[in-house]
C-alpha cells in the first residue's frame, strides 16, 4: 500500500475461479497488462472554452505548412477590425516613415476609425495596397542588399 517503488507492470486478479477442481479449474486465472494512457494531449478541449482551441489562423498556418500546393480561397472573413489592431500593434514602433510619409505614432491617431475604415475598404473590394518602394544598401564587402520601405497601412 506505501510502496516506494513503482507497481508492477502485470495486474493478478485476487478471485479464483467457482469450480475448482483437484488440478484443473473450469475457469483460469489470466493475468491482463495495464491499460495504456493516452501520450498526446488533444490539441482541442471537448468544452467550448477559447482557452486551449487553436485560432482559425493557426489552423490556415498549419494547413498551409502541410500542404505546399494548396490554394487558399475566400479567407476574406478572417479579416476583423480586431485583428487589424493586432498586427498594428505588433508594428515596429521605431520603423522609418514609410512611402506616404506616415510613421507608427502618426497613423494611431484615430486608429479606430482608420481600423474601421480600412476593414470597410478590404471587404468591399476597395482597397488598393500602395507599393513598396526599393532602395538598395552598401554592405561592408561591397556588395549591395535591397529594402524595400512599405507603409503602415
Amino acid at each position: 500500500m506505501y510502496a516506494i517503488r513503482k507497481s508492477d507492470k502485470v495486474i493478478v486478479v485476487k478471485k479464483q475461479a467457482n469450480k475448482v477442481i483437484v488440478m484443473r479449474t473450469a475457469e483460469s486465472v489470466e493475468r491482463r497488462t495495464l491499460t495504456k494512457r493516452n501520450s498526446v494531449t488533444a490539441l482541442v478541449t471537448r468544452t467550448q472554452s477559447l482557452g486551449q482551441t487553436m485560432s482559425s489562423l493557426h489552423r490556415i498556418r498549419k494547413t498551409a505548412k502541410e500542404n505546399r500546393t494548396l490554394r487558399f480561397n475566400n479567407l476574406l472573413h478572417h479579416i476583423t477590425p480586431e485583428l487589424l489592431k493586432n498586427a498594428y500593434d505588433n508594428l515596429n514602433k521605431k520603423a522609418a516613415r514609410g512611402v506616404d510619409g506616415e510613421t507608427w505614432q502618426s497613423y494611431g491617431q484615430g486608429l479606430t476609425d482608420k481600423l474601421q475604415n480600412l476593414h470597410v475598404k478590404i471587404h468591399t473590394g476597395r482597397y488598393k495596397p500602395q507599393p513598396s518602394k526599393r532602395i538598395w544598401l552598401l554592405k561592408p564587402d561591397g556588395r549591395q542588399r535591397p529594402i524595400g520601405i512599405a507603409v503602415v497601412e
